[in-house]
């Protein structure tokens, strides 16, 4: 998923300057700087969430682009120049079609990693 972020934030960026993006929470070390002594215990572990779809990358690209708030946030944010659409959809598409596992025409499944925060809040 920290792919698919960092492709949004290339097209449309929501931070200000040397503000941490989105992806910072799958590094480890950030995420314990984000805490510091309000935790007694931190642990991290990398896992993968499994989206099984049916569809082809171009569905895909059309479920997320339609429902999944950060696709259609950044997508709102370009307004209607479509030059900078275009770009978006392509790299969307491309996203997609790399990420996608399974035999063309389905079915097939995408895999996401995401880091998984587990921590005790100091007394």
């Amino acid at each position: 998923m920290g792919r698919l972020f960092a492709l949004l934030e290339r097209h449309a960026p929501t931070r200000a300057q040397g503000a941490p993006a989105p992806t910072d929470w799958g590094d480890p070390d950030h995420v314990r700087s984000l805490f510091g002594a309000r935790v007694t215990r931190l642990e991290t572990r990398r896992r993968t969430a499994r989206l099984d779809f049916a569809g082809s990358p171009a569905e895909w690209c059309a479920l997320y682009r339609a429902c999944f708030a950060p696709v259609v946030e950044t997508y709102e944010r370009l307004g209607p120049d479509p030059k900078l659409l275009a770009a978006l959809d392509d790299d969307l598409l491309r996203f997609a079609a790399g990420e996608y596992l399974g035999p063309l025409g389905g079915p097939g499944r995408y895999e996401f990693e995401y880091l998984l925060v587990l921590a005790e809040p100091a007394a």
